[in-house]
């Protein structure tokens, strides 16, 4: 068994998950892969963390929602479940940064 790992500018865009894709689909062996956050997203949590001591980064975090639905249309793998699930991610994220506001 071959253990995979990708993040950051290996998942930076579309066109990087689709030569992530090929990678993994031509490896014959068994493999376990891990994916970690698209470029950026990290660094982007880190920030919403840090603003919501101030202030709800609402906008923020509308932005961050926006560029994953943006990279799931752009692979053509949108559906709802994925919708339903972008959402309720999101949401508990806000619920997240609420609580950090209210400390």
């Amino acid at each position: 068994m071959i253990v995979l790992k990708f993040g950051g500018s290996s998942v930076a865009n579309a066109e990087r998950i689709r030569q992530v894709a090929d990678i993994v689909s031509n490896k014959p062996e068994q493999k376990l892969v891990v994916v970690s956050a698209l470029k950026g997203v990290t660094d982007a949590l880190k920030e919403l963390v840090q603003e919501s001591l101030q202030e709800i980064p609402t906008q923020k975090i509308i932005d961050l929602k926006q560029r994953h639905e943006d990279l799931t249309n752009e692979l053509n793998c949108s559906n709802t479940e994925l919708s339903n699930y972008f959402e309720e991610t999101f949401s508990y994220l806000q619920k997240i940064c609420l609580g950090i506001n209210a400390l």
